[in-house]
This record gives C-alpha cells, structure tokens and sequence, in this order.
C-alpha cells in the first residue's frame, strides 16, 4: 500500500487494512444551486374586548389578501390555511372574541416575495413568521459533479503514481456520493420525494432587503472514494 497525505483540497490515500499495491484516494467537488421557489407563513389575527364582531375583520383581511396575492400571479390554491382558531367570551367591557389563521403561501416564484411581503406587511392584523427556500436539485447537475469527481480522482491518482514511479493500472473499489451542505443525500437510484427546504435564517444568502434574504443557494457536494490499483 502507498500512503500520501491528505491536502486542502479533500484528497486522502489511506494505509489501513487496504491491501498491497494499492492506493485509496477520497476527493470531492462543489457546484452552487440557487432556490426555485419560496415558502412564506403569514398569521392573520384579529380581536376585540369590546364587540364580538371585530373577529370578522380577520376573515375579511384572508379575502383582501388572496385578491392582492393573485394580482402578483399567486393563485388561491397556493395558499393553505392550516391553522383556525375562533373564539368569544365575556371580558370587563362585554363580549369579545378573537379570530387566528395561519397561512402558508407555497411555491411562490423568488421574483415575487418582495411584493407579496410587502402585500402582506400593508395589512394590519397579518404578521409575517418565516420564509423558507425550496432547492430542486436537476439531474443533469448531479450527473456533472459525478462526473467531474470522478475525473478529478483519477487525475490525482495518476499523478501521485507517477511521482512514486508506478502506475495506475485499474480499479478496485468506486464509491461515489452526491448531497448537500447539510449531509442530504441524492443518490438513491429515484427522484427526490419532495424539494428541500431550507430557513431563511441559514447561512448562504446572497441579498438582504430588511433583514430577509432575497436569494437563497446550497452548495451541493459530489465525494468520490476510491481505490487504484498500481503496477510498474
């Protein structure tokens, strides 16, 4: 077995248990994959101590925004209300009651969370709570950095070869891995069952317009671990 050590880059040849007249090299390459689409949560609430009917003004406020919202290209089957909370009771001034929606606004185009949060922020009883980034990885993408990885391994292991006098005559092992930043794995022979989501509070921002992140990327890793075989 031939041992080199590892270098910034990712490239590690390792001696244990492997056997003579081979070399492991582990290496890998990065490509940046920018968000498709936004996910908003939105909580429209409203509520008096004084007159039971104030509660209504945030149903009315639901209708106001889905009216605003589809003038922005978002249809009303893209908002989802998972959350309703209705209540009266008696206070020190007479009946009163409170009304709570949460809101989910899916699949929203990255050009248009501007306007809708600013759609959002003009109404008085709506409260943005969180936007969150939806990454489709392509195929094709994933397919390059394999590529791309596996060329890269080879090219190392030719030169470390090379300048111990041998040469790479085959290979014995190939494992070859593509994830994100986060440690999600992409290969398991099928399409993602969902798009990954990802808090607006993580790091990778690109743009910032009052504290919310206007462009949203991951790095995706492809590894590759490997083991030649040397001969003279």
């Amino acid at each position: 077995m031939v041992g080199i050590l590892g270098d910034a880059t990712g490239m590690q040849i390792q001696e244990a248990d492997a056997p003579k007249n081979t070399m492991r090299l582990e290496t890998f390459v990065e490509d940046t994959v920018f968000a498709s689409k936004v996910e908003v949560q939105l909580t429209i609430r409203s509520s008096s101590s004084v007159r039971s009917a104030e509660a209504s003004r945030a149903v009315a406020e639901i209708a106001e925004f889905l009216s605003a919202a589809g003038e922005l290209g978002i249809a009303e089957d893209q908002v989802e209300i998972h959350a309703a909370t209705v209540a009266e009771g008696k206070g020190i001034f007479g009946r009163g009651s409170t009304a709570s929606f949460a809101l989910t606004v899916r699949d929203v185009p990255t050009d248009k969370l501007v306007g809708l949060l600013q759609t959002a922020t003009r109404m008085p009883h709506t409260t943005h709570h969180g936007t969150r980034w939806c990454f489709d990885v392509p195929e094709d993408v994933k397919v390059d950095l394999l590529r791309r990885v596996s060329a890269k391994a080879k090219q190392r292991a030719d030169v470390a070869a090379e300048a111990l006098g041998v040469k790479v005559t085959g290979v014995m092992d190939c494992q070859l891995n593509v994830g994100d930043e986060h440690g999600g794995h992409m290969m398991n022979g099928a399409p993602s069952a969902a798009p990954k989501m990802r808090s607006a509070s993580g790091g990778g921002g690109l743009g910032e317009v009052g504290g919310i992140e206007l462009v949203k990327r991951i790095d995706v890793r492809a590894t590759a671990q490997v083991t030649f075989r040397l001969g003279s």
